[in-house]
């Protein structure tokens, strides 16, 4: 990472990566303690602060990071009183093979972009449990999986929930 400033891509893969370490609960690290995690010393240079928090204040207006100020007296300017939070990152646990494909489109935000990747995850994962060769796609694919007789059919599940 640069030694001058930080985005938020690089932020939110910071908060992902310990929340992972911290097996998905929400985090409650100040703002400080954050910097200084991400750059990997004691006390990050000051002089980084404000665009650290301007990069938090982004993610915050994007949805992409919470936080509430420990102290309604503080002084906003305080990083010692933004304890971070990333719950988007792990409130649903995905697919693993979904949440690799798809998270790296879906930090940046290319909403659109994850959900084609997750899909294409998705039938790759089919195709490949189903024993079906390359040239097997979308619906067709899915209708011969699942078809009653198709080999992920789950014969156990009720018939409504069944593929027809």
């Amino acid at each position: 990472m640069s030694a001058a400033c930080y985005d938020n891509i690089q932020i939110l893969k910071a908060v992902d990566d310990r929340q992972q370490q911290n097996e998905g609960r929400k985090l409650w690290i100040s703002a400080h303690q954050l910097l200084n995690e991400i750059s990997g010393t004691f006390s990050a240079d000051p002089r980084l602060m404000p665009g650290f928090l301007q990069e938090l204040f982004i993610a915050q207006a994007a949805g992409q990071l919470t936080w509430r100020l420990m102290d309604q007296n503080a002084n906003p300017r305080d990083a010692n009183y933004y304890p971070v939070s990333a719950p988007f990152l792990r409130e649903a646990r995905l697919h693993p093979l979904i949440e690799a494909e798809a998270r790296p489109q879906f930090m940046i935000p290319k909403l659109d972009q994850a959900v084609f990747t997750s899909l294409k995850a998705v039938e790759i994962r089919v195709r490949t449990l189903g024993g079906y060769r390359d040239q097997a796609i979308g619906v067709d694919l899915m209708n011969r999986a699942f078809a009653p007789n198709g080999p992920l059919t789950d014969s156990t599940a009720p018939k409504g929930e069944r593929w027809s």
